[in-house]
């Protein structure tokens, strides 16, 4: 996936705002789950990659007891240079140990219009 970051704020959290940033890589090699849980519930497609990339995520930590929605501002955030990659802004919803939360964050993504292999 890439990088998320963001802040949150609520009237019930204590110690806010909270930060939280979470990265993963796309790899599928039958690791344990992680202590963060990242899922994928909706896509963009690049009307000039074509490349999909996901937009908008699911984000759970338990043991924090955290689970956080995570939503472009604008899904069209793609940018293309050397490679194409989608970076940009986010707006954050859900809650920390039952108390509702909202703020704003920044994702990266790479790779999903093509493969980067070569480029460095």
């Amino acid at each position: 996936m890439g990088l998320i970051s963001g802040t949150v704020e609520g009237d019930e959290v204590p110690d806010a705002p909270l930060r939280v940033a979470a990265y993963r890589e796309r790899v599928d090699d039958g690791a344990p789950a992680a202590a963060v849980q990242i899922e994928v519930l909706d896509s963009w497609i690049s009307p000039a990659t074509r490349g999909q990339y996901p937009a908008r995520w699911k984000i759970r930590i338990p043991d924090a007891q955290i689970e956080l929605d995570v939503e472009p501002w604008l899904p069209a955030q793609e940018m293309q240079l050397t490679f194409a990659y989608w970076e940009g802004a986010v707006r954050i919803t859900g809650l920390s140990a039952g108390a509702a939360v909202t703020g704003n964050g920044y994702v990266e993504m790479t790779g999903y219009s093509g493969s980067m292999q070569g480029v460095f």
